[in-house]
């Protein structure tokens, strides 16, 4: 393929990956970080504005009325300030997106009342571009242009240079917060797999239960719990090693990505035990899951010496919206399903 085509095919990716739609585009971000920045952001433009008055007073349009109306804007900015300021009130990423677009209508409103043309409320435009990397692509981008469009509407040809000067710095500033975005996003998830197997953690695992006992408060709805044991992890390591019993975990691990269903989650819980969420499913037919995994890992996981890896479970139904029960519970049964069965060999 062409240099040329390469590069077009390359750009045409790159882009559509920034303006993909997210799940939650804000999934690395810190709101209070975010609120800090659109604060600061709303009071510099305040106090600029301020400054700006008298040197373009807003009475080119609408006479003294126009005083009245720009110190509403401001009045409404150092409010807008105090709001994100303040952590005593909640406020969303939505809300800072909309108060960006209020920003643009004020300027484009001082700007308006003091005349047009090359006004100072002008240099307003890169301060509100700035703050827009607080926002991913999708929306900062699209917010770049409306600024650019509103820039170039009140101050003509004049303001071209200046205008692409700032829209393309802001568009960079944008990509450089992205990418630190995404990086923190990856760095994130990292910490959420176990790196010996693959599989989540303890902590994805905690946070994964969180979020199936609120949806089971919103929609009631069966959830289990399996817990599973590697049986004899000890004797393996004692006997072969650390190294055979690491090979003998991943193992387990493939055996049991392989056997449970696709809306099932599986999870390294701790040394030799791994755990299982089961949305949807009453503790019987987890049970059946658990069953199959526990034949499919005696079938396909040896050790280096031909010896079948087999596994132990216990699985718990959740009843009265308590984790910890549920944990105890599923804990419970295997041990019981541990005792049943014959003493490995030492």
């Amino acid at each position: 393929m062409p240099v040329g085509v390469t590069t077009a095919v390359s750009l045409r990716a790159t882009a559509r990956n920034l303006l993909r739609h997210r799940d939650d585009p804000y999934a690395a971000d810190d709101i209070w970080l975010a609120r800090r920045i659109a604060g600061l952001v709303l009071t510099l433009t305040g106090l600029l504005g301020l400054a700006f008055l008298p040197v373009a007073p807003p009475t080119a349009v609408v006479g003294p009325l126009g005083w009245a109306v720009a110190a509403g804007i401001v009045v409404g900015t150092f409010t807008g300030a105090v709001r994100v300021f303040d952590r005593t009130r909640p406020v969303s990423f939505a809300e800072l997106y909309a108060l960006s677009y209020l920003g643009i209508a004020s300027n484009v409103a001082m700007t308006g009342l003091s005349g047009g043309g090359e006004s100072p409320y002008a240099a307003l435009y890169p301060v509100i571009v700035a703050g827009s990397s607080l926002h991913p692509p999708r929306r900062s981008l699209p917010f770049i242009a409306v600024c650019v469009v509103a820039a170039l509407g009140m101050g003509g040809l004049g303001a071209v240079p200046e205008t692409i000067g700032w829209a393309v710095v802001g568009g960079l500033i944008v990509l450089a917060a992205d990418a630190i975005r995404q990086q923190s996003l990856a760095l994130r998830e990292d910490a959420r797999v176990d790196p010996l197997t693959g599989l989540g953690n303890r902590r994805a695992f905690e946070e994964t239960l969180g979020a199936e006992l609120a949806r089971v408060r919103r929609v009631p709805a069966p959830l289990s719990l399996a817990l599973l044991d590697l049986d004899g992890l000890k004797r393996i390591n004692d006997h072969y090693g650390h190294l055979e019993g690491d090979a003998c975990l991943r193992q387990v691990a493939t055996a049991l990505q392989m056997g449970v269903r696709a809306s099932d989650r599986a999870y390294r819980w701790a040394g030799d035990e791994f755990a299982v969420l089961f949305p949807n499913t009453t503790a019987e037919d987890a049970a059946l899951v658990c069953e199959r995994v526990r034949q499919r890992t005696a079938a396909s996981t040896y050790t280096s010496q031909g010896e079948p890896v087999l596994v132990s479970f216990g699985v718990a139904e959740l009843e009265d919206g308590d984790p910890l029960k549920l944990v105890a519970a599923a804990d419970a049964a295997l041990m019981d399903y541990k005792t049943a069965r014959p003493s490995l060999p030492n």
